[in-house]
């Protein structure tokens, strides 16, 4: 039962990572309009894991002046970090 539970909650973690890898990528294109309209819907359902790091970053000066948001990259640190002690 643990086992399926621990299963259960890595491929939870694997589709929250590949959704997270394909915002990253379309953000690329958002000037094309099936693409901008899909990065909507990914980014509403991703900010709720993203927004907390966002925050976080924002305290600190030089990760604020970049051009990149490296919220997306550290919550897909976190993530990777958390099925480890999991999974």
């Amino acid at each position: 039962m643990f086992l399926r539970v621990r299963l259960a909650i890595g491929y939870l973690i694997n589709l929250v990572q590949t959704t997270l890898v394909l915002r990253a990528v379309l953000s690329w294109f958002y000037g094309v309009p099936f693409v901008a309209e899909l990065y909507r819907m990914l980014c509403t359902l991703t900010d709720p894991i993203v927004e907390p790091f966002r925050k976080l970053l924002t305290r600190f000066p030089s990760a604020r002046t970049l051009p990149i948001d490296l919220s997306v990259l550290f919550t897909l640190i976190a993530l990777e970090l958390l099925r480890i002690l999991i999974v």
